[in-house]
């Protein structure tokens, strides 16, 4: 192919990228994203041919004005907003959480089933609830300890202690997953088994209704953090293991920025939780409200973000951090979405 016709060959594309970039710069009106990333990968292709095959410094230096140019637009950044936010929000987050969806429900068993399990086996076999917790311990345990833990300091340094502890958790269930998740495993199992034994006590003192009553208003969000957390560390170990079609690093790569959005996401639901359980879990309010008020702000909160997530699935979102910078950060609000790879 000669020059003449490499330019005539990819001239209309070259300009529909220059009006694109110009639309982009003055916001004049609605642009696919798509289209415009597209072109410019296969700009950049063109001026890499042109400097090696042609080594015309004309070509060579309109193409590298036009990508500089295009590549401003594309990966520029711009002050957070209250709109960008809001989309973070209704878009990137839940669209990182339904993409994940598999991973928290298998997350979730893995807790619950261990949790049932070890409170069954401490129900039926004393020895095991002796080794969970003495006898002596159990019964102030029931009586005081217990429900006394959520009323004995005031309730903003409360929420903070709590907080912090269960970021804590959360970070290491999400972040060990990069150990091919086995830290993760262990995380999520011994929480469980503590639920599950805590359970097992109350159940053995005949006081059953009074754990639940206690655990549901502000357990319901904060478990349902840690479920997600630890499958966010799954995913990512199970990426070392199979990557699929791509390579370790590229899958990893992918899968670890949806699960970095999700974990902001996370640490939001645990604030969620910490405000829950150190306003509403000691608090003097009737113990079905408060049970009945959590249940209800985890189940709103999760229905909300799964049909979101659902919604931006459709559009081919799947809240990854690099789409959230082009998209949230780098486009104008009406920028028509089309499918993202």
């Amino acid at each position: 192919m000669t020059i003449d016709q490499f330019i005539r060959e990819h001239e209309p594309l070259w300009d529909r990228l220059a009006r694109t970039t110009d639309q982009m710069n003055y916001r004049s009106q609605t642009v696919d994203f798509i289209q415009f990333s597209t072109d410019l990968e296969a700009a950049q292709t063109h001026l890499n041919i042109a400097r090696t095959a042609f080594q015309e410094e004309e070509l060579v230096s309109r193409l590298s004005v036009l990508c500089a140019q295009a590549g401003r637009v594309a990966y520029r950044t711009h002050p957070v907003t209250w709109q960008s936010i809001q989309r973070w929000f209704l878009e990137t987050f839940p669209a990182a959480f339904w993409s994940l969806r598999y991973w928290i429900l298998l997350s979730s068993a893995i807790f619950i089933v261990t949790a049932a399990l070890f409170g069954l086996w401490a129900i039926q076999d004393h020895n095991v609830l002796d080794a969970f917790m003495s006898p002596n311990f159990r019964e102030d345990y029931v009586d005081h300890e217990f429900i006394d833990y959520y009323s004995n300091q005031p309730s903003a340094v409360f929420f903070s202690l709590v907080t912090t502890n269960n970021i804590g958790i959360a970070i290491t269930a999400f972040g060990s997953g990069i150990l091919f998740a086995v830290p993760t495993l262990f995380v999520l199992v011994i929480n469980a088994i503590q639920l599950g034994g805590a359970w097992a006590v109350f159940v053995d003192a005949g006081q059953q209704s009074t754990f639940w009553l206690y655990i549901a208003p502000h357990g319901c969000m904060e478990l349902f953090a840690i479920f997600v957390s630890g499958a966010m560390g799954m995913a990512m170990g199970w990426t070392w293991i199979d990557p699929g079609p791509r390579s370790r690093g590229e899958a990893f790569a992918d899968v670890g920025s949806r699960a970095v959005t999700v974990a902001i996401g996370g640490a939001f639901m645990l604030v969620i939780a910490g405000l829950i359980e150190g306003f509403v879990t000691g608090s003097p309010l009737p113990l079905w409200f408060k049970a009945a008020f959590g249940f209800a702000v985890w189940l709103s909160f999760t229905a909300t973000v799964s049909y979101l997530g659902w919604q931006a699935s459709k559009r081919g979102l799947s809240g990854t951090l690099k789409q959230a910078e082009r998209i949230e950060f780098s486009l104008p609000a009406t920028t028509v979405y089309k499918r993202y790879t």
